[in-house]
């Protein structure tokens, strides 16, 4: 028996296909700078990523902003940063799915750890990571049997970080070898010379009280 055509009934067309909806994702903002990052020329400040971050989040339609997380004067070589450790509690209740921050040096400089992160704790989350200016986004990222194909960026951002610690320390061994203080605080009883920042001078006001204390020591109290 020959097949027919199937009819199509003119005045009730076929109902189309349901199109897959986007899925939206529940981003957190991610932000840190260092000691060593601020003050040079042309660092990052923590409002520039702020606003980088925001900007990004709100031009891309499956990403609804829930919130920015900022770790100041924190270095990159860990992960012990109290902003961080609070947007991973976020993470962890299923409150956030997705992490964005400006470029992978900001989330951090531990090639070890950071990877970690990359490859098995935010999979195993269930979270999207994206790094704006390195291009960098889990969710389309080209992988081989090694994993996702950033290694050599955070291997430099690593080694950066250590070049960067090495020549702090050296330039602080030898102010001290000067005799400069190095201090943010004039200790109790001086204060910073007004010509010489790196100077300390007797503060007339309370060096009487530290006199006292040692004077006091020295009969026993």
């Amino acid at each position: 028996m020959a097949r027919t055509k199937r009819k199509v009934n003119p005045i009730r067309p076929e109902a189309a296909a349901p199109t897959p909806t986007e899925k939206t994702y529940r981003t957190a903002g991610y932000v840190r700078l260092s000691v060593e990052d601020g003050g040079r020329p042309g660092a990052d400040t923590l409002e520039s990523q702020k606003q980088f971050i925001t900007q990004y989040i709100e031009n891309t339609s499956a990403l609804t902003l829930a919130g920015l997380w900022c770790d100041n004067g924190h270095t990159g070589t860990n992960f012990e940063r109290p902003e961080f450790e609070k947007l991973m509690e976020r993470v962890r209740r299923g409150e956030i799915d997705c992490i964005v921050v400006k470029d992978l040096s900001r989330f951090g400089r531990n090639y070890k750890e950071t990877g970690n992160y990359l490859e098995r704790i935010f999979p195993f989350l269930n979270v999207r990571f994206i790094a704006i200016n390195d291009n960098f986004d889990t969710l389309a990222a080209e992988r081989n049997e090694y994993g996702f194909i950033v290694p050599l960026k955070n291997l430099m951002n690593e080694t950066y970080s250590r070049d960067i610690s090495q020549k702090i320390s050296s330039a602080i061994a030898s102010k001290e070898k000067r005799g400069e203080f190095i201090g943010v605080w004039a200790p109790y009883g001086y204060r910073k010379s007004e010509t010489d920042r790196h100077h300390l001078d007797i503060n007339a006001e309370t060096a009487p009280f530290v006199r006292e204390i040692f004077a006091l020591r020295l009969t026993g109290m």
